[in-house]
Order: C-alpha cells, then sequence, then structure tokens
C-alpha cells in the first residue's frame, strides 16, 4: 500500500527556500514572488519588535517591583496587563509602519529577510537600537540583582516581603539569561548580513555552492525565534520551582528559629 505524497513538495520546496536552501539550478524557482516576500518579511519583523517591547515592559516592571517590594505585587490588577498589551500591539505596529512605508517589495528575493529597498537605513537604526537596548537592559538587570541580594542581606523584612525579592531575583535572573540570548543572536545576524551585504547578487546566481553556505549560517537566526522562547519558559519552570522551594525554606528556618527561642526560654526556666 503506498500514498501520494506529491502534494507535499510544493509546500516542502516552498520552506526550504525560504528558510533554508535551494537546491535547483533554476532562477525563476530561486526567487519567491513579491507577495510571499511581504508577508513573511513583515511578520517576521513585527515579531521581533514585539519580543523586544515585550523585554522592555518586563525590565521596566522589575524596576518598579525591586523598588516598591512591599507593596507592588498587591497593587497589580488586570487593567494594568490591558494597557501592557495595548502598548505592545500599537507601539509594534507603529514602528513597523514607520520602518516600512516607503518599502518597495515589487521585485522577487531568494530569501525571506532580505531588507527590501528603501529601507537599509530604518533597519540599520532597529538593529542598532535593539542592540543598545538589550545591553542596557543585560546591565539594569545585573544591577537590580545585586540590590535584590543586598536587601537580602542587610535589611530586617518580614517574611512575605523577603519570598517577594526572592521571587524578584529569579525573574530577574531568567530575564537577563533571555536577553544575554538575544544579545548574541542580534550581533550574530548583524554580521551575517554585514556579510551578504559585502557581495554582489549575481556572486550568488553564479555560485550555488557559495549561496547555499551563506543563507545556511543565517539559518539559526530563523530559528531563534522557537527557540528563545522554549528556551524561555524552561528557565521559568525551574524559576517556579526555585520560589518554591525558597518559600518552604524560610518556612522551615523561621520555624526552626522559633523552635529554638522557645527551647532557650524552656532552659532559663528550669535552670
Amino acid at each position: 500500500m503506498s500514498y501520494d505524497t506529491s502534494y507535499m513538495k510544493e509546500y516542502v520546496s516552498f520552506l526550504y527556500r525560504v528558510f533554508i536552501l535551494d537546491g535547483s539550478n533554476n532562477e525563476e524557482q530561486l526567487l519567491m514572488n513579491s507577495m510571499t516576500f511581504k508577508v513573511i518579511h513583515l511578520s517576521f519583523a513585527l515579531f521581533l519588535i514585539m519580543d523586544t517591547t515585550i523585554k522592555a515592559l518586563l525590565v521596566f516592571e522589575r524596576t518598579i517591583a525591586t523598588g516598591k517590594v512591599e507593596t507592588y505585587e498587591t497593587e497589580k490588577s488586570k487593567k494594568s496587563c490591558w494597557i501592557y498589551i495595548a502598548i505592545i500591539i500599537l507601539f509594534s505596529v507603529s514602528v513597523v509602519y514607520a520602518t516600512y512605508r516607503n518599502a518597495e517589495f515589487s521585485q522577487s528575493a531568494c530569501f525571506a529577510l532580505f531588507a527590501p529597498r528603501n529601507t537599509e537605513i530604518w533597519i540599520n537604526m532597529l538593529y542598532l537600537a535593539t542592540f543598545l537596548f538589550a545591553l542596557l537592559s543585560f546591565i539594569t538587570l545585573r544591577f537590580l540583582i545585586l540590590l535584590n541580594n543586598k536587601k537580602l542581606k542587610f535589611h530586617n523584612f518580614k517574611l512575605t516581603t523577603r519570598y517577594q525579592i526572592r521571587e524578584i531575583l529569579n525573574c530577574t535572573y531568567l530575564m537577563s539569561s533571555v536577553l544575554l540570548t538575544g544579545l548574541a543572536v542580534v550581533i550574530f545576524y548583524g554580521l551575517a548580513m554585514i556579510i551578504l551585504r559585502t557581495f554582489q547578487f549575481q556572486i550568488f546566481l553564479e555560485n550555488r555552492p557559495l549561496f547555499s553556505t551563506v543563507k545556511m549560517i543565517c539559518y539559526p537566526f530563523t530559528i531563534s525565534a522557537v527557540a528563545i522562547p522554549i528556551y524561555s519558559s524552561h528557565q521559568l519552570n525551574q524559576a517556579n520551582n526555585a520560589k518554591i522551594y525558597s518559600l518552604n525554606d524560610s518556612v522551615n528556618t523561621s520555624r526552626l528559629k522559633a523552635t529554638n527561642v522557645y527551647e532557650d526560654m524552656l532552659k532559663k526556666q528550669w535552670e
């Protein structure tokens, strides 16, 4: 018994051509049409800007939480969540519109992440801003980690507040790891795009192995949009486990101290 899988060739070829390599020697098959190029490129750009906006709001939120550690978590509401969602959507759409309002997608492209005409300057500015944001955010988060560690050592907060400080530390460690990964991805992709733009397109048409090699170099960036959230989810799960462990440890420690104090009082009474 056999199954006809010929209908899958078109979709496999499409994904293979967009994200990885194109094994054909036909120039027409090398290029995707302008509509495909536009949809994939704009969708990917919107996702990246939304991702950066979410990280910016997370850094802002953790900074406020550090300053108002005793009252902040009780002041959060559904209204704040909806405000964050509105900011993420409106800001991301506005940035994409401002960047690509004069873009020319009329010409076909061989790779979905190539910058269309009239957008090179804006895209370079976006990558520079993303790089600077990731760097400054990473420094800010390391400062917050240092500050919260000092609070645990030198300030006599109540148990719930100390637990909240530990929660802030867990979230901050998670965000630091994600930002560091994103920073590495931005550097990698920026270098890859610089390499691509130093060559003429005719070189790729004449030297297919070179074209395949360069596209393969860019391929890890295309899967980073999937890999980074998976990694973040794993880290978040570890952070939740760490929170539970920290809470249980704090409760047990407090009980042990109370028991020791009570036993000391009894010993003094019987002496």
